[in-house]
């Protein structure tokens, strides 16, 4: 390697510092130093926690020892004496090494040496006696010596469930247990929900979080961090959060292998197979889908197969050297599927040449070079090619280029290159496939080509001369043989060879390891040896425990030569040394099978006193587990700043040898600021990872071994077929970690057992046909008994000719399967909620039985609609009321449920429908009251703060999806209505930035888009509305300018990045609002929003003003003994508030505006009549009424005194059905408020009353599998228009529609799929002309006389516009069970 020189500069993560002369003035020590008298060691950065280690020695004569002193400081600025002043930040490390002996010191790293550092620390080392030196050297402080792992209890988990998570946290130098306090917290997106802290002395601890039953869904995060600053990294560790589960998880999966050759020629044909079987080793027998894909694109072919089959592709069209073959296989029974996966390397020619590690990067002049080659086949498998074969011959070749300068001449000194030949042998190809190569290298030489040619194949390699060193002086290191495995009881020796230019004075050779020296000492060389100028000796390193996983090898010679002070020749070398997880781990099972829901006794052996951890996971290859093998040799690599490389050793190249030893060379010249020269990159860390991507876990504890190093798990088993694995990990605190290295599996299953598979839906009176799948795992025959037990509301058909009967006898054919067929329907007189009902099928044979459960929902015939009386009664005294409510007489008998809510608290009303969780979610309008309703309840009830943030968040992310740049686009095509609820969106958010994170941007965006501009005191919106034509147009963009002035004053009071343009827009605004005339405004929505904004504005003689005129605008006609409300003006065409019933916003600012000036007479009868419009679920008719009127009428509720009020029949929740019209009654006494509210649900076939819309349905080729189904759509309303339009489409049962190509038709912008035979369609509008759309439908189930399926088409603004189509393919509806299913019908 080059010798190190004043003109050589390097950095990386140690510090070399260097020869600094000694003089007899302290203060003049870096003036008058003079190169080549010593030499220190150092580690460049300081890990937390971790000892900082360093080495000096004498490197030149000394007149006696010379005592070197150091420490870290760092500095800090002191203010009154206007200067830098540096601070001890650790004691002082001092010894005394005399000439030829090398010093170690160690320095004391305290943990939280970063809260003391300003990132200014610096290395500072003093000596004196026989040689004077100071100098310093900037340091960097990492930031983080602990790390802290998180392991969950599940993969996934349901709302309602809850999180149970275990943390470990470990120092980085040694992974010894960290038991200090940490900080815990859990987050739903942005937002914290509960934080903790870790508890001291403890190496785990367990921390639990319920989850809500309406939580959030998608990715959550457990955050670990330390107040300690530099202690540990912020981390987060992600877990998922999904919907609930269906009973479809029993299902067994089908288990796919597909078997490939590692390697093929590209000239043959590709030949694999594969196999597909269940779980408990049952074939399957099907239809596979074979597909390959490489460059040349993907080809397919289609199998039958029983079990196994195998493929051939022809590859001659394909250039891909990794080539994917998928198989996709459907079973013919169940149709159910299953896919793997296999690739396979192709190559021109099965030869792989390589050149080894053992391979220098450079050459060295007067240094012997021998370069290792590696010939196997492209699977690294040997070639075994016959010695006397003609085809064993291995061709090495070598160029060599030099350049030379010429002699000086009359045109000066000139230098030219030129090459020339340097190699060329041949050797035979040995069974081993490893080629040693000696060279002999010219010493005008500057680079070297090599080419190594086996069988038409070739490898190249390019290798440059080390940096000329000064003295002419190199030094090579090389390993001989391999690298033995260590344990933490047994070392290993490693033997080298150095050979050197010159004589070997005294060598030192230096280990590091996890950021630490762990040696610095000169070896005993053996085996010395000098020939024609080249000095070679062998040394012995014992590698130990402590240099796991790797181990930085740096040997360097001193030059002692009369002419040369100070040089150095260096060389160093990177081992991956086996044996970090030296605590072995082992897990066995009291058996290796077992049936579903049994337990299972595992018992875990290792080092006594460890804490184990176990997961049992479904086997899918990988593990949920977060203390993995990889993880752990990241951590210490991490930990010790060693970077690991994939190979055992690394031979450096010289001229970077300190840089990438982690070496940092300085002389007292001034080199400490040289640059950096090819530092090596840390393998980077992953952190935890999430264990979302792994197969259910479904178990996860942890214990500590007793004193025989074992410790016992019981782990019940799910119900499922399938293979469970099991995995684990331990750790002590000594720092001994281990895993779980071969996972056992476990088998579960039935030796017989049974799917069931069917329509997960039906209309009451359809057949249902299931079709129970039983499979036997026996050698022989098995006699099996199946019986179907029905559930509530399901009965079974009859044998004759109608379905099977409720028991059947059959034999299942040993490793084979037969099928078990039921028929079901609904019970006569059932009454039908919507409701999961089902059914169980028992699988008996011998003493082997599973019961199957299998559940599906009976709806009843038509469509539901619900109709809702409300009531707010007020109390003082004593009152008993009555709720009652009918359905219609259209209604279909025996489907009508009754649901009642009686409370004295508004906010208690809303917060229960927010539990049914009601709100359509497929719509932007239900997405903005979804989350304006959650505000609102956490608003009024700040106890239940923690409760509601998830609700709110949850919310807030669906109405995220209508995001449309710095706004929401929440009604496609209509810019009125969506201006509006932009206007309502940019309150409604900051409001709920009070309980989560909320994206700036969507307040302040359209708040600058309707800033003015010139000057012209209007605000603007999206659109300019300012049409001076009629005075309708004048009041709506009146009422529109406060509405927004109200908005913007929301804002300004939350805080603001541009005050000052707030401030500019607030006056004028406020001189347009109260300086207008508006004594012509008669229009009652446009008075109650003038009262309202200046109110706003304390303007309290106007905003009166505006109030009385409302008041007297409704008395004139309007008013009643209990309740005022103003009618809307039916010739209000300008639509400007897009579909806001003015009516209701009219009142709701009424409510408001009374209620804050202590009219509270008027008041109450503005709020009854408002809350007696509440309709289905406590909307009112759109989204932006139903948050306006809500808003008002709580902020009513809440003025209102509740003077000892007691409810004596409080109730909430569904009341089942005895007969339409049944009576409830409430009785409350003392003084205040009874908001009652009482729902019908019922069923109608057809529309009740004029359809605003014509709908026409039209099936067409139909058969029993199949049918295409036409749907024609018009508006029939002239003088209205549709609006958005939803429609909500129903297929036959058994069915599954096609619609992907839907969304191309004309008007319709989105589609949603429900389930297999419902989905929404929402239309642009509905127009006069017909818009038609046309759907495929394929029978996915057998269904029998299938019942009608409808379309219900309704207006997004205004539902009272809404209309019901049915359809009923005849064929469909004259099928019998025997026309699905012949079996039945014996």
């Amino acid at each position: 390697p080059t010798p190190i020189t004043p003109k050589t500069t390097m950095e990386g993560r140690w510090v070399l510092v260097l020869y600094i002369a000694a003089t007899c003035l302290v203060n003049s020590l870096r003036a008058s130093s003079e190169p080549g008298k010593y030499l220190v060691t150092s580690p460049r950065s300081v890990v937390p926690g971790v000892p900082y280690t360093l080495t000096a020695q004498i490197v030149a004569d000394a007149p006696g020892p010379v005592t070197f002193t150091a420490f870290l400081e760092d500095n800090y600025y002191d203010s009154n004496g206007h200067q830098y002043v540096y601070v001890n930040l650790t004691s002082a490390a001092s010894g005394t090494v005399s000439p030829g002996d090398l010093l170690t010191l160690t320095i004391p790293i305290p943990e939280d040496i970063s809260s003391h550092n300003t990132g200014r620390t610096r290395l500072h080392v003093r000596g004196t006696g026989g040689l004077q030196m100071e100098e310093t050297y900037n340091v960097a402080v990492k930031s983080e010596a602990v790390t802290v792992m998180v392991q969950f209890d599940k993969q996934a988990y349901n709302p309602g469930d809850i999180v149970t998570f275990k943390t470990f946290a470990f120092h980085l130098s040694d992974m010894t247990p960290y038991t200090g306090v940490y900080s815990v917290a859990i987050k739903a997106g942005n937002y914290e929900l509960k934080s903790w802290s870790s508890s001291a002395g403890q190496a785990i601890n367990t921390f639990t979080y319920p989850l809500d039953t309406h939580t959030i869904l998608g990715s959550w995060t457990v955050v670990t961090s330390s107040n300690t600053r530099g202690l540990m990294s912020k981390k987060s560790h992600s877990f998922h959060v999904q919907s609930s589960s269906s009973t479809a998880e029993k299902t067994a999966s089908i288990d796919v292998q597909v078997q490939l050759p590692k390697t093929i020629n590209s000239s043959t044909d590709l030949t694999g197979s594969f196999s597909a079987s269940w779980p408990m080793g049952v074939g399957v027998s099907g239809t596979a889908e074979v597909s390959l894909t490489g460059n040349g694109g993907t080809v397919k072919q289609t199998l039958q197969f029983n079990g196994s089959e195998t493929f051939t592709f022809d590859m001659s069209s394909l250039t891909s050297r990794d080539t994917v073959v998928r198989v996709a296989v459907t079973e013919a029974e169940t149709g159910l599927k299953g896919a793997g996966q296999a690739s396979v390397q192709v190559y021109e020619r099965d030869v792989k040449i390589q050149f080894t590690e053992q391979t220098p990067s450079v050459f060295k002049p007067k240094l012997p070079f021998t370069f290792h080659v590696k010939i196997t086949d492209n699977a690294d498998e040997p070639l075994l090619v016959p010695a006397d074969s003609p085809y064993s011959t291995v061709h090495v070749n070598g160029v060599g280029h030099y350049e030379r300068t010429s002699p000086d001449s009359h045109y000066g000194r000139s230098t030219f290159s030129g090459s020339y030949p340097i190699l060329a042998v041949t050797r035979t190809l040995p069974l081993s496939g490893l080629v040693k190569v000696d060279l002999d290298i010219p010493e005008d030489v500057t680079r070297i080509d090599l080419r190594v040619t086996f069988q038409g194949v070739q490898k190249s390699l390019t290798l440059n001369r080390a940096t000329l060193s000064d003295s002419d002086t190199y030094l090579q290191l090389q390993l001989l043989g391999d690298v033995p495995a260590v344990t933490d009881t047994q070392s290993q020796d490693v033997r080298f060879q150095i050979s050197a230019s010159d004589i070997l004075n005294n060598p030192v050779v230096q280990l590091v390891s996890r950021g630490q020296v762990i040696s610095a000492e000169r070896p005993t060389l053996t085996n010395q040896k000098s020939t024609t100028g080249v000095f070679t000796a062998e040394f012995t390193v014992t590698l130990t425990w402590a240099m796991t996983p790797a181990v930085e090898v740096i040997v360097y010679n001193v030059i002692d030569r009369d002419h040369v002070i100070g040089e150095i020749a260096t060389d160093s070398m990177l081992l991956k040394v086996e044996g970090l997880l030296e605590n072995t781990v082992t897990v066995s099972a009291d058996r290796d099978s077992v049936q579903p829901s049994e337990t299972v006794q595992l018992s875990v052996q290792t080092r006594p006193g460890s804490h184990v951890g176990i997961l049992v996971s479904e086997d899918s290859g990988a593990s949920s587990q977060s203390l993995t093998k990889d993880q752990i040799t990241s951590l210490m690599a991490r930990g010790g700043a060693i970077p690991l490389e994939a190979s055992a050793t690394t031979q450096r190249n010289e001229a970077a040898t300190f840089a990438k030893s982690q070496l940092f060379m300085m002389d007292g010249r001034g080199r400490h600021s040289s640059s950096v020269i090819s530092s090596i990159t840390e393998r980077p860390y992953s952190g935890p990872g999430t264990v979302s991507g792994v197969e259910n876990l479904i178990f996860f504890e942890t214990n500590t071994t007793g004193s025989d190093g074992r410790v016992e798990f019981s782990v019940t088993v799910p119900d499922k077929v399938t293979t469970w694995s099991v995995h684990g990990f331990a750790f002590d605190d000594t720092g001994r970690v281990g895993v779980v290295e071969q996972p056992i599996t476990i088998k579960s299953g039935y030796e017989v057992y049974g799917e069931v598979l069917g329509a997960d839906h039906m209309t009451s009176g359809e057949y249902v046909i299931l079709t129970a799948y039983i499979r036997n795992t026996r050698t022989t025959d098995s006699q099996v008994t199946v019986t179907l037990r029905p559930g509530s509301n399901v009965q079974s058909l009859s044998t004759a000719g109608q379905g099977t009967g409720q028991q059947q006898d059959v034999l299942v054919p040993a490793k084979g399967s037969r099928q078990v067929f039921f028929a079901v329907t609904s019970a006569p007189g059932a009454v039908l909620t919507a409701t999961p009902v089902g059914v169980e099928v028992d699988v008996v044979s011998g003493a082997s039985k599973q019961t199957i459960p299998f559940s599906f929902t009976v709806f009843p015939e038509g469509v539901e609609y619900t109709f809702t009386k409300s009531d707010m009664v007020g109390v003082d005294g004593h009152v008993t009321e009555t709720l009652s409510v009918s359905a219609p007489k259209e209604a279909i008998p025996a489907t009508t449920t009754q649901r009642a809510i009686v409370t004295d608290s508004l906010v208690d009303l809303v917060n229960a429908e927010l539990d049914e969780d009601i709100l359509e979610e497929g719509t932007g309008p239900a997405a903005f009251l979804h989350l304006a309703l959650n505000v609102l309840v956490a608003r009024s009830q700040p106890a239940r703060r923690q409760e509601m943030v998830p609700r709110i968040e949850l919310a807030y992310q669906r109405l995220m999806k209508f995001r449309s740049g710095n706004g929401f686009r929440l009604y496609p095509g209509q810019s009125n209505q969506n201006t509006w609820m932009n206007i309502a969106a940019m309150q409604l958010l900051v409001e709920a930035n009070q309980y989560i994170y909320v994206d700036e941007s969507l307040v302040t965006g359209p708040l600058y888009s309707m800033l003015p501009y010139y000057n012209d005191p209007r605000l603007l919106s999206a659109h300019d509305f300012y049409p001076m034509s009629s005075e309708l147009a004048r009041d709506a963009l009146y009422s529109l300018v406060a509405k927004e002035v109200a908005t913007v004053v929301s804002v300004h009071a939350s805080g603001s990045s541009r005050p000052d343009q707030y401030d500019r827009l607030m006056t004028k605004v406020q001189k347009v609002v109260l300086q207008a005339n508006h004594s012509g405004v008669e229009d009652p929505l446009t008075l109650s929003y003038l009262a309202r904004v200046t109110a706003a504005y304390g303007a309290t003689d106007n905003s009166t003003k505006f109030l009385n005129k409302l008041m007297a605008s409704q008395a004139q006609a309007n008013a009643s003994s209990d309740v005022i409300f103003w009618q809307s003006n039916p010739n209000d065409t300008s639509n400007y508030f897009g579909y806001v019933s003015r009516d209701l916003v009219t009142a709701a600012n009424a409510v408001r505006l009374l209620t804050a000036a202590g009219r509270g007479e008027e008041a109450d009868k503005v709020a009854t009549w408002l809350f007696r419009q509440r309709n289905v679920n406590g909307l009112f008719k759109t989204a932006w009424d139903t948050v306006e009127a809500t808003q008002a009428l709580m902020a009513y509720s809440q003025t209102q005194t509740q003077g000892n009020l007691h409810l004596d029949t409080p109730f909430t929740g569904m009341l089942p059905f005895v007969k339409d019209g049944q009576v409830t009654n409430f009785t409350a006494s003392g003084q205040g408020h009874v908001f009652s509210q009482v729902e019908v649900k019922y069923h109608l076939t057809d529309d009740v009353g004029e359809a605003p819309f014509e709908i026409v349905p039209v099936v067409l080729d139909e058969s029993l599998n199949h049918l295409n189904l036409m749907v024609c759509s018009r508006w029939l309303l002239d003088d209205k228009d549709s609006g958005v339009t939803v429609q909500e489409v129903n297929i036959p049962s058994g069915f599954k529609a096609t619609t992907s190509g839907l969304g191309s038709t004309s008007g319709i912008i989105s589609v949603i799929q429900r389930n297999d035979t419902a989905f929404t369609i929402f239309f642009n509008r509905v127009g006069r002309d017909s818009t038609c759309y046309t759907l495929r439908c394929d029978r996915a189930h057998p269904v029998a006389h299938t019942a009608a399926a409808f379309i219900v088409t309704r207006s997004l603004d205004n539902p009272e516009f809404h209309d019901i189509a049915s359809y009923q393919p005849r064929r469909l509806m004259e099928s019998t069970v025997c026309d699905l299913c012949p079996q039945c019908c014996p």
